[in-house]
């Protein structure tokens, strides 16, 4: 064999062995299911029962039950205690400033829930009540019109604090094209109204571009490969996704990390992570109940009687305190 045919073999071999010694670090591929949940949220059919757990500082803070659905264009969001009592606040700013020399990270969360002793003046307290057996959404987007629901009792201050169960709830209903209105009461929080409809960041990864989410840094989600996850002595195949947080200069300061755990097929986990310097910080753990596109009808009716009012625009009947009503729902039929 000549040197100029064996030179070419060699070369052919070394090739060959760089690219079987690149193969077992190559990342597997995204879960099937993402994309089947990617579609769901998309399609707007979809029915999450969700629990988040964070701690800020030296609090550990949970949410309480979640239920976020979509039907046929309508959306809800519902909160229902699990155990303890707590308040929902929307939203919560928090510093994550145990990461050195970055403290200029603020983190949009409006969904956690957070002992009334710990509560902090930049939070925003939903006045609803949040009871085990509540049947009614807190918010709701349906035929073109926006409902925020509220219990006519609030909580009133004992030890701690206390709720009427049997307590009578309103709503406030408010047409979507009059949401941007500048005379619209600011005590009705209707500024946040798409954000308290909106999926958690986590679950909005798969439809990061959903009318109602809220994108604080301007960039979408990207993919970034696919491992074995082990958490409490518990594998999960976890895909990953990245955010980059760039200063005003165009430059990536950090990431924000969201790990997917699937078990079985199916998401159960979510964990969110801030990137930094070569640091990792769990920001927040959700955990998935449910997740499915079969949706009850039920979770979109106000299952109590219910007096509906037009939402505050600055006319008349507001100057003079008088609320409007538009109908009134639930309860027994009169005979």
């Amino acid at each position: 064999m000549s040197k100029k045919k064996l030179s070419s073999l060699c070369l052919m071999l070394m090739v060959l062995l760089m690219s079987v010694m690149i193969i077992p670090s190559t990342v597997s591929a995204e879960q099937a299911a993402a994309e089947q949940y990617r579609q769901m949220f998309r399609n707007g059919n979809f029915y999450v029962e969700c629990q988040i757990f964070a701690t800020v500082g030296s609090h550990n803070m949970s949410s309480g039950n979640l239920i976020y659905a979509g039907k046929n264009g309508s959306r809800m969001q519902r909160t229902t205690a699990t155990g303890n009592f707590s308040l929902s606040l929307a939203p919560s700013y928090f510093w994550y400033s145990e990461l050195s020399n970055f403290k200029s990270y603020v983190a949009y969360d409006r969904s956690l829930i957070l002992n009334p002793m710990q509560i902090g003046n930049n939070s925003r307290i939903h006045s609803s009540v949040h009871e085990k057996s509540k049947n009614y959404p807190d918010v709701m987007y349906k035929n073109g019109r926006y409902y925020r629901i509220k219990s006519e009792v609030a909580a009133r201050a004992t030890n701690g604090f206390g709720f009427n169960k049997k307590s009578k709830i309103f709503a406030l209903v408010l047409p979507e094209d009059k949401l941007g209105s500048p005379y619209l009461n600011p005590d009705e929080e209707w500024q946040y109204i798409k954000q308290d409809l909106s999926l958690p960041d986590e679950l909005a990864i798969f439809y990061w571009e959903d009318k109602f989410h809220k994108n604080p840094f301007g960039v979408k989600p990207y993919y970034n490969g696919s491992t074995k996850r082990t958490i409490d002595e518990k594998e999960y195949d976890c895909d990953q996704y990245l955010i980059d947080i760039k200063s005003m200069a165009g430059t990536i300061i950090a990431q924000e990390a969201y790990n997917m755990l699937y078990e079985n097929d199916k998401l159960v986990m979510i964990q969110k992570y801030l990137l930094r310097d070569g640091k990792e910080k769990l920001v927040r753990t959700t955990k998935i109940g449910t997740i499915t596109s079969e949706v009850p009808e039920e979770f979109f009716k106000i299952n109590q009687k219910c007096k509906i009012y037009a939402a505050g625009t600055g006319d008349m009947n507001e100057l003079i305190d008088k609320k409007v009503i538009v109908e009134e729902i639930g309860g027994k039929e009169k005979k």
